[in-house]
């Protein structure tokens, strides 16, 4: 039996309890940190790698893998995702995995936040429209003409 948890017997190597993915030859659990897949050759280089995807009948190592594009849980954009959906929290790509929601003090929207400027939380948005104002406005606090395209509000 491969799967089973590790809760009986915990993983022969660290002693911890986790599920158990694998087990040895001689039959003790191993865990997902402590398993390696055993190498195979890539379909796409043709070299003996470990392997990260087997889907649709093609053996794929890490360098060739990239994870599908599906829309955010947070975001909705489509993009590869980062975290995976589990215990009642969506599916994020990696800019939503790595910014918090925040109402915005600005828009009002409720968004992917970087930071919180002055007190008042503002969203990446709005973070960025200010990044792009410092860098176009003069010393004088005037946009030049040419330039006022570029802010695109």
């Amino acid at each position: 039996m491969l799967v089973g948890l590790c809760d009986i017997l915990g993983c022969t190597p660290t002693g911890r309890r986790a599920p158990v993915n694998t087990r040895t030859a001689a039959g003790e659990p191993l865990c997902s940190t402590c398993y390696r897949a055993p190498p195979a050759r890539c379909d796409r280089c043709k070299e003996i790698n470990t392997i990260n995807s087997r889907k649709d009948g093609e053996t794929i190592c890490r360098r060739y893998y990239r994870s599908p594009r599906r829309a955010c849980g947070q975001c909705g954009h489509i993009k590869r995702i980062a975290v995976r959906a589990r215990d009642g929290q969506p599916d994020l790509c990696g800019a939503c995995h790595w910014s918090r929601v925040v109402d915005c003090t600005r828009c009002a929207r409720k968004a992917p936040g970087f930071g919180v400027r002055q007190g008042a939380a503002l969203c990446l948005h709005c973070s960025a429209a200010d990044k792009v104002d410092a860098l176009l406005t003069a010393p004088d606090g005037r946009v030049a003409p040419a330039l006022a395209g570029l802010r695109g509000r």
